[in-house]
């Protein structure tokens, strides 16, 4: 069997050294070391093998350094997490911050877990200054973290998540919205695509 090693994996020898010039914490930085080595020492075709990188890929691609990610307009530093691997950072950068949860509505459990059950608890005031994240195996203090959600309908949003919100309703875009909006994208689409300006005429119907 095939093991990785990373003189012969250029992709594990870039991310050994990422992984190893971030500022992680003690409990973050322990655990990395020790799925570094269960990953060179383990056979590519292992099935805990993709699982183990994928997480070591996840740590290497979070926001450790708390100067990297400000929100320009509420002077916080900016996170979008994934809802698919609903996962947060560790208790010591994890504190004035603004973090959107992209697309909420599409949050769906899986064999994987119930990623809604972790926003309960995340969005939970009484509670969410010790939030756990079981993924990362680190606690959290999310009681400053300013969350903002977005989705697409309200109503395939379980319940009991939208109680913990203060829901705004944006209306939808009126028929001359739109028309302005179509002027201002479309020569950009026109030249994206190659086509004709002169060939393209949309008309206003209405």
């Amino acid at each position: 069997m095939e093991t990785v090693e990373s003189s012969a994996d250029p992709e594990f020898a870039a991310l050994k050294k990422r992984l190893e010039t971030l500022p992680l914490p003690e409990e973050a930085a322990k655990n990395t070391k020790r799925e570094l080595g269960r990953l060179k020492r383990m056979p590519a075709n292992m099935p805990e093998h993709p699982i183990i990188r994928k997480y070591l890929e996840w740590m290497s691609e979070m926001p450790w350094d708390i100067m990297s990610d400000v929100a320009n307009a509420l002077g916080r530093k900016f996170y979008r997490t994934s809802l698919e691997l609903f996962a947060m950072k560790p208790k010591s950068v994890a504190t004035e911050e603004f973090i959107l949860l992209d697309e909420i509505d599409k949050l769906s459990r899986d064999t994987l877990g119930d990623p809604g059950a972790a926003l309960l608890e995340a969005l939970e005031s009484e509670q969410n200054n010790t939030f756990t994240d079981h993924y990362l195996s680190g606690p959290l203090d999310l009681s400053q973290v300013l969350f903002i959600a977005t989705p697409n309908e309200v109503d395939t949003i379980s319940a009991s998540l939208v109680d913990r919100m203060e829901v705004i309703q944006i209306p939808r875009y009126t028929f001359a919205e739109k028309f302005q909006l179509r002027k201002h994208l479309l020569p950009k689409q026109i030249s994206t695509h190659g086509l004709d300006a002169v060939a393209v005429n949309i008309r206003n119907t209405n």
